[in-house]
């Protein structure tokens, strides 16, 4: 699990790393502040009905939950999971999973009616990527066919995340370093 929420901080950083190469806007008053409900920020202890899935002592505290009464759909796609992260005990994202290309193309629908049509990115074989990018989230969709034997066959994941996550995860990740001493001895 641990290597689960790791994997996911080093997620979060590429897409923060090369979503600021993308800008890609949402459609007139369609970016979130949040997540179902949930704005970026809101402390922990707010949220009900929670249950821990991983944490991660690396950046100071990252943990993910489920939410047991989650509704696992957006629009015609059913899902796999949703994970919502905590970095200090502060809501900065949620990773959505889903199984096959039907529930790609129906999350792609929902997200450009919503959302605007993003930016692609030059696709890759069997990878499909969209983009947006906002000054209070950033989203991305990926399909990778060849995830099926690497992501326990979750080829389809949306992330979302706040834009002040980058600030956050730089804090976090300084607090940590120094904690652990990585540069005594120079």
């Amino acid at each position: 699990m641990k290597k689960t929420i790791i994997l996911a901080a080093v997620l979060i950083i590429t897409i923060l790393t090369l979503g600021n190469i993308s800008l890609a806007q949402f459609k007139s008053g369609s970016e979130p502040d949040g997540f179902r409900e949930i704005k970026w920020g809101t402390n922990l202890s707010k949220i009900k009905g929670l249950e821990l899935v991983g944490t991660s002592n690396y950046w100071g505290g990252m943990k993910s939950f489920k939410k047991k009464d989650d509704v696992m759909q957006i629009g015609q796609a059913k899902l796999e999971s949703i994970r919502y992260d905590f970095l200090n005990d502060l809501f900065i994202g949620v990773e959505i999973r889903a199984k096959q290309w039907n529930n790609f193309t129906a999350l792609r629908e929902s997200c450009f009616e919503k959302f605007g049509r993003g930016t692609a990115t030059p696709e890759q074989p069997d990878e499909f990527i969209y983009r947006w990018n906002g000054n209070k989230t950033k989203i991305l969709l990926l399909y990778n066919s060849t995830s099926l034997t690497s992501s326990k066959n979750h080829p389809v994941k949306v992330v979302i995340f706040t834009s002040a996550s980058t600030e956050m995860v730089d804090k976090a990740m300084a607090k940590d370093k120094e904690k652990r001493g990585v540069t005594k001895g120079f």
